[in-house]
């Protein structure tokens, strides 16, 4: 029983993953299902549909029950070649969900029957509907790599830094990813994109001429480690949060720009401590949260910060103290056993979790909460930062 959530929304499912990456691209996303992957996506986990910035080319095939039980093949190929006559797209992508994983879509041949109709590149994502979102992005990304990287299919567009992983789902707004992609410029970058914010599959064709990776998501470090293997391009992971790391993150930029290696964390903290000071406790994924726990120690004193999430955690760019939980009953038992912490950041939803006189800096993440708290999102990167958590520590 205590598998069961309580006080926590279901996260974002693996497909929200997908078509947050796939938002901004110039691709015809069709999710396989009744209706509802689509319109909860766009409605609930997806701010830049609420704010009508942008209208993603994303629909749903609207499978029947009738359609299961027929087959769905020459019907989802001839909706396809219908919407193809008012939209154009330079790719199609197939969105797995409950009802094709349920009925066993073959969605590998339905990519090749669409490439023959269409004459389009066409791939595929095998969401379930089952897991987080981070695993629908790296399901994507994996695609998006073997498929257009290197190729001819689509005509490449080449840039210096290729940004990996920025979405809303973990925070990433404009402002942050202009933001990042200023400081990437400023420290010497001829040229910077961001995959699925402005930079579409002409960028992504040619990202093995890249000098630089950043990885900003649990996803984006996926995708960076994958290319890093295949095209041996080095990467950095992470984000500055505070004055101090936005020094530290743009003095070892500039020194790579002028031809000296680079660590993949650029951060200034390398998981030391203080001998004195106070405790903290973050809770959301991992990227975002070293970079704050680099903040709380360097800027205000902090002597320890763990870290822990329902998410992904890469023991590589984790410190002792940290750790991945599987249920939300694990993060009351951790706060006891480990606690008491002087402060506790993370989603506002987590704080009914916690003793009532815990200091709780809510940090919404929209992977989790969704629309729940999206309006209350603040961004602290850079020198930003340290604007946030004077508001609440000092």
């Amino acid at each position: 029983m205590k598998n069961l959530y309580q006080f926590l929304p279901s996260p974002a499912p693996d497909y929200a993953g997908v078509s947050s990456l796939l938002f901004e691209m110039d691709v015809l996303t069709v999710f396989l299902d009744p209706h509802g992957c689509n319109g909860q996506t766009l409605y609930y986990s997806e701010p830049r549909f609420q704010s009508f910035n942008t209208i993603p080319k994303s629909f749903s095939f609207s499978v029947t029950e009738i359609d299961a039980i027929k087959g769905i093949d020459l019907l989802l190929i001839q909706k396809i070649k219908n919407a193809l006559l008012h939209i154009s797209a330079k790719a199609i992508a197939l969105v797995g969900g409950p009802v094709s994983t349920i009925i066993s879509t073959d969605l590998s041949a339905l990519e090749k029957k669409l490439e023959k109709e269409t004459g389009l590149p066409v791939f595929s994502v095998s969401t379930t509907g089952l897991d987080t979102y981070e695993v629908g992005q790296k399901k994507l990304l994996f695609q998006l790599i073997n498929k257009f990287t290197n190729t001819h299919i689509i005509s490449p567009h080449s840039s210096e830094v290729h940004i990996l992983g920025a979405t809303p789902l973990d925070g990433w707004d404009d402002t942050s990813i202009c933001e990042y992609i200023d400081l990437l410029k400023s420290a010497g970058a001829d040229s910077v994109v961001c995959w699925g914010h402005g930079g579409d599959l002409n960028s992504i064709a040619s990202v093995h001429k890249a000098n630089l990776l950043v990885a900003t998501s649990a996803s984006g470090l996926f995708a960076a480690d994958m290319l890093s293997k295949k095209y041996k391009i080095p990467y950095i992971v992470g984000f500055p949060v505070g004055t101090i790391e936005y020094f530290a993150f743009f003095e070892a930029l500039k020194n790579f720009f002028l031809g000296m290696p680079i660590e993949k964390n650029p951060s200034s903290l390398k998981c030391t401590a203080n001998a004195l000071g106070k405790t903290a406790l973050i809770i959301a994924d991992q990227i975002n949260a070293n970079a704050m726990r680099s903040c709380l120690i360097n800027e205000f004193g902090y002597r320890k910060a763990d870290i822990i999430s329902l998410f992904s955690l890469d023991p590589n760019f984790a410190c002792e103290g940290d750790s991945q939980i599987l249920s939300e009953h694990s993060i009351t038992e951790f706060y006891t056993t480990h606690g008491p912490y002087d402060s506790v950041i993370g989603d506002p939803i987590y704080q009914s979790m916690l003793p009532e006189n815990v200091h709780f800096i809510p940090c919404p993440h929209p992977g989790l909460s969704g629309i729940l708290y999206w309006d209350d999102c603040f961004s602290y990167f850079g020198k930003k930062g340290t604007q946030f958590f004077s508001g609440f520590l000092l």
